[in-house]
């Protein structure tokens, strides 16, 4: 597997092969990335698969810089899991929307409770660079002293329906971080 393939944990034990491809198999066809508001079409039955009952509506807002890529990581139920490298059951690319914010509708494996974290690699080069934004579901306050929020902050519950998430990214600014509607304050 490259680098640049998702990467797949199954919450339940079975053989890695299995679990991404049934995985690749459930989510390929249902990723999408609108760059317009969400809609009822978009929130209703045509934002899951066939085989998942539950998923999630991502909403991100908040872009300081129109160019470069998203980078979203999904993250299960168990708060040790939380922003460890190798413990996401889901890593996402998309490109950034000329306007408005970015949606994507990511089928999950079950119902149950789920963290989000966004890079904004705002110059597609691979690096965490000082003017890349960061995000979490939840919305959590940041600090250059604080900068991983804690798994109760960004957790929420995914139901047997489509969930709704919005992330607001965050952005450098001198010596603070903040969005970059809050930038004139």
């Amino acid at each position: 597997m490259t680098k640049s393939e998702a990467r797949i944990r199954s919450p339940r034990s079975a053989t890695p092969i299995t679990n991404k491809l049934r995985y690749i198999l459930l989510l390929l066809p249902f990723w999408l990335v609108l760059s317009t508001h969400a809609n009822a079409e978009t929130t209703g039955p045509k934002c899951r698969s066939a085989t998942a009952k539950s998923a999630i509506l991502l909403r991100v807002s908040g872009f300081k810089i129109r160019s470069g890529i998203i980078n979203i990581w999904i993250y299960d139920g168990n708060p040790a899991d939380f922003l460890v490298r190798d413990k996401r059951i889901l890593r996402l690319k998309f490109p950034v929307p000329a306007a408005g914010p970015m949606l994507a509708c990511i089928p999950v494996p079950a119902p149950g409770r789920y963290a989000i974290a966004a890079h904004h690699d705002v110059d597609s080069n691979r690096k965490r660079d000082w003017n890349d934004g960061l995000g979490f579901s939840g919305n959590p306050r940041l600090s250059l002293l604080r900068l991983k929020p804690s798994y109760a902050q960004t957790s929420f519950a995914v139901g047997e329906n489509t969930t709704l998430a919005d992330l607001t990214l965050l952005y450098r600014y001198g010596l603070s971080i903040r969005s970059s509607a809050s930038r004139s304050r």
